[in-house]
Formats: C-alpha cells, structure tokens, sequence
C-alpha cells in the first residue's frame, strides 16, 4: 500500500513540475528570500 501510495504521489509532482515549472520555480525562489526578510 505505502508503495502505491509513494507512486501516486511522485506522479502528481511530476506532473504539476512539467505542467507549471516556471511557476514551480518562481514560488520557491520568491519563497527563500521572503522567508529572510521576514526572519
């Protein structure tokens, strides 16, 4: 079950990386420098 569960899972982020990369990668980017600011 936990097999299944961990392919299923790595699917949908496959999927949402090919579907939305330049976005994927612009959240992560605006998220790191927000995160020291704020810190």
């Amino acid at each position: 079950m936990q097999h299944l569960f961990n392919a299923i899972v790595l699917g949908i982020l496959e999927g949402l990386t090919e579907f939305l990369p330049v976005s994927s990668t612009g959240i992560w980017q605006n998220n790191q420098p927000l995160r020291i600011n704020g810190a």
